[in-house]
């Protein structure tokens, strides 16, 4: 929870200028070609699927599994680790677990409010501007009756696996480092990288196991 309200300020900035690029665009051209009938679909298919938890395991990673790495190296340099483990406490239950837990709830949490910010964002740009006539109810309905169950549970894995494994990840970088390197920056590099190739791989192949099998 702590790990969501912390990033949900610059989510929430995120999803209001991703919501009035993606949505507003996607009203403008498909009024255009006559295809306004799709908007419920395009945003259920591309937004809820694809751009939420894409945007928001970015945002995950590059700040919360970030911080943790170097808040875990810290309490390592200061001792702290070895104290816990001097008492007889596990370092990987006091320490991992949780920080895993927290990310695993934060990844669909976080997602949830993209896409209700995003959609909220968009929709108010699309009615101020003329681009769609149609009430927020209306709207938000014509989205939820293109939004498959299969969509929801993609949305769902894209957004919960990513964030475990970027709080893995972190915690594998930065709990078996020394407390006197100076490999910090290092750590922190190795786990953005290792995490946005993890994000790549579970996006790659929920899809081709739920929509292409």
């Amino acid at each position: 929870m702590l790990i969501a309200g912390h990033q949900l300020r610059f989510t929430a900035i995120v999803a209001v200028v991703t919501g009035v690029a993606v949505v507003l665009q996607a009203q403008v051209w498909l009024a255009k070609v006559g295809q306004s009938n799709l908007l419920g679909p395009f945003l259920a298919g591309v937004l809820v699927r694809e751009i939420a938890p894409l945007i928001t395991a970015f945002i995950l990673i590059g700040r919360s599994g970030a911080a943790m790495v170097a808040e875990l190296w810290t309490m390592r340099a200061r001792g702290e680790v070895h104290a816990l483990e001097a008492q007889g406490v596990d370092a990987f239950d006091f320490l991992v677990v949780p920080r895993v837990a927290a990310m695993t709830f934060a990844g669909p949490a976080m997602t949830f409010a993209f896409v209700l910010i995003a959609v909220t964002a968009g929709y108010l740009v699309g009615f101020s501007t003329g681009a769609t006539r149609l009430t927020f109810l209306g709207f938000v309905d014509d989205m939820l009756d293109d939004l498959a169950m299969r969509d929801v549970g993609a949305a769902f894995i894209k957004s919960v696996v990513p964030a475990a494994m970027t709080a893995a990840v972190a915690c594998q970088e930065a709990m078996p480092m020394s407390p006197t390197t100076n490999d910090l920056p290092a750590a922190v590099q190795r786990s953005y990288a290792r995490s946005v190739l993890a994000l790549v791989a579970v996006f790659g192949l929920t899809t081709v196991w739920i929509y292409l099998r």
